[in-house]
């Protein structure tokens, strides 16, 4: 189950992988664990990521930069942000070089229409654990850029896919045929975003954190 949670992890932050062609733009996702519900804004561009999530259990801006390792969680009541180092989960995800694939990881060559898009679905098993992702190559990609802890997973992912770009609309997990987890992109829209909402206001101060707890060993 935790190399299951650490994909699902990967996919959530990097949604996933980096192609021909990157993703521009703003889309919302709706993530159900739990029976717990969370909607997430998501702003992409050149490789940064900055979130909104609507919980109150969940800081409430996050941002992510494909120049660094550092995740940057936004306090504005406080006028100041966190920085968390990602926790290293590439050594727990898929793995592949270029022509090769994780035997796990399959292409089902199932597809069908998600929010205007041609989808192909993949399963991944392990153990009692499976997780079915259904992905698109018609949007480009989610890129990280030289990010050191994501970028491997992301060229993993387009090794083990086959596909030229991979931008996962939705991804669900179960153990022993019970659903623990649904991932799915409700809204997508592609436009061009100003720099300045990947980083933090200059007037915020800055208080640095350990690495996040997770993925570290088996």
């Amino acid at each position: 189950m935790k190399r299951i949670f650490l994909l699902l992890l990967g996919i959530t932050w990097s949604v996933a992988a980096y192609g021909e062609k990157s993703f521009e733009g703003h889309y919302t996702m709706e993530l159900t664990a739990d029976k717990e519900t969370v909607m997430t804004d998501f702003w992409v561009k050149d490789g940064h990521m900055r979130m909104s999530v609507t919980n109150r259990n969940i800081p409430g801006e996050m941002i992510i930069r494909s120049d660094s390792d550092k995740m940057l969680v936004l306090i504005p009541q406080q006028k100041m942000y966190i920085e968390v180092g990602i926790p290293k989960i590439k050594d727990e995800l898929p793995s592949g070089e270029e022509g090769t694939e994780d035997s796990r990881f399959k292409k089902t060559g199932k597809t069908r229409e998600i929010l205007g898009y041609e989808a192909h679905e993949f399963t991944y098993e392990d153990g009692n654990d499976q997780l079915t992702i259904w992905a698109t190559e018609e949007l480009g990609a989610m890129t990280f850029g030289q990010n050191p802890v994501l970028q491997p997973f992301a060229a993993n992912m387009l090794a083990v896919t086959g596909l030229k770009a991979f931008f996962p609309l939705e991804a669900t997990s179960s153990s022993k045929g019970k659903q623990s987890f649904r991932m799915q992109v409700k809204t997508i829209e592609k436009k061009k975003l100003d720099d300045s909402q990947f980083k933090p206001p200059s007037d915020y101060r800055v208080m640095t954190m350990p690495t996040m707890p997770g993925g570290m060993g088996r």
